[in-house]
């Protein structure tokens, strides 16, 4: 088990270089739309991403792409149980609510999917699928949660100097399955 002391201190710095990348790389949102595998992009299915809190790396070009391509496309909706978050529809330009930490989410009425491709954002990933969130652990329950009713496919979302080579991890953090960055996409090997 990974101290607390010891994610604290990784958030703390890797924030900090978030905060310098989302500056000196504004095109970066656009980048990921082209880094991101055609044959995956033309395949359609259901996916989620997440509405960029502050400085991270955001998704929602992507969103706009996959949506285009005929996918089914949600974010995320804050729960306070084992499941951490549901999935509701949303398409780019769809209302939303602002909720608490200031995240903004679908409206409660909209439908629920369960989606296949999940979007994550993070603060922090490794090669061997560790990801480093704001350690409130939706992700990590929703992710868990989603592979207990079916696939799932976790690709976290990140600036490529937030791919590092060690982040440290629980046995209740959930492995992330790819690793989409401006300039890489790439799969975490399960070996």
């Amino acid at each position: 088990m990974t101290s607390p002391a010891a994610k604290k201190a990784m958030r703390d710095a890797t924030r900090a270089i978030r905060a310098k990348l989302a500056v000196s790389q504004p095109g970066a949102a656009e980048a990921l739309v082209g880094t991101f595998p055609e044959s995956v992009l033309a395949a359609g299915g259901t996916a989620a991403g997440y509405f960029p809190l502050g400085d991270e790396l955001s998704p929602l070009l992507l969103m706009q792409a996959l949506a285009a391509h005929g996918w089914q496309t949600s974010l995320p909706v804050m729960r306070s149980d084992e499941r951490g978050l549901d999935f509701h529809a949303w398409r780019p330009g769809d209302p939303l609510e602002e909720k608490r930490f200031g995240v903004q989410e679908p409206a409660a009425h909209t439908p629920g999917i369960d989606p296949f491709l999940i979007l994550v954002p993070a603060l922090a990933v490794d090669l061997q699928g560790g990801r480093l969130g704001y350690g409130q652990g939706y992700y990590d329950r929703a992710l868990s949660w989603r592979a207990k009713q079916g696939p799932v496919f976790a690709c976290g979302v990140a600036y490529d100097d937030q791919v590092l080579l060690n982040v440290p991890r629980d046995p209740w953090d959930f492995p992330l399955n790819a690793i989409l960055t401006p300039t890489r996409f790439i799969l975490i090997s399960d070996e």
